[in-house]
């Protein structure tokens, strides 16, 4: 997992405060977070499954926790693969979605794969996310497509280092 030591990294007049995954309370969060925000997609495509989300996440010490203002906000998982870095979960709380988080976030997660050398990251969007039009906003562009999902991916300069 890269990125996975605790920092803060500066936000408007606050910071976002980024630790490892601490369970049990942060999987319980994961958990929740991830029934509201992508259990509808899955309903609508492949199905959602009860039982394998109760499992997830199935290795917490790839989550970064995002927290603002003393609160737990978000989590992500960024995977160092032998090609790219992978961006497998990004998730905030809806309360905080539309002030630049999310777009602060990401900046900060190309910083983590640059530093790891990769000059790709990668990602996976169900077509009905509106986050789709966030990561098209940052550069990404479609690999690949199937009847639900896109592979996105952006190639990243080689210029700065995470905060």
């Amino acid at each position: 997992m890269v990125g996975r030591h605790a920092k803060s990294i500066a936000f408007r007049d606050g910071a976002l405060d980024l630790r490892a995954c601490a369970p049990p309370g942060d999987t319980d969060f994961i958990r929740a977070e991830t029934a509201l925000n992508i259990r509808p997609f899955y309903e609508h495509t492949y199905g959602w499954n009860v039982e394998r989300a109760q499992q997830e996440p199935k290795r917490p010490r790839d989550y970064t926790m995002v927290s603002f203002e003393g609160a737990t906000i978000g989590f992500f998982a960024l995977h160092d693969k032998p090609d790219c870095s992978y961006l497998a979960d990004i998730q905030l709380v809806a309360r905080v979605r539309g002030r630049g988080i999310g777009t602060h976030l990401m900046e900060h997660i190309h910083a983590l794969a640059r530093a790891t050398g990769h000059r790709t990251i990668r990602l996976r969007v169900f077509h009905a996310n509106r986050a789709g039009t966030l990561y098209r906003r940052l550069g990404y562009a479609v690999d690949s497509s199937d009847e639900h999902t896109a592979v996105m991916s952006k190639m990243l300069s080689p210029t700065s280092s995470p905060d």
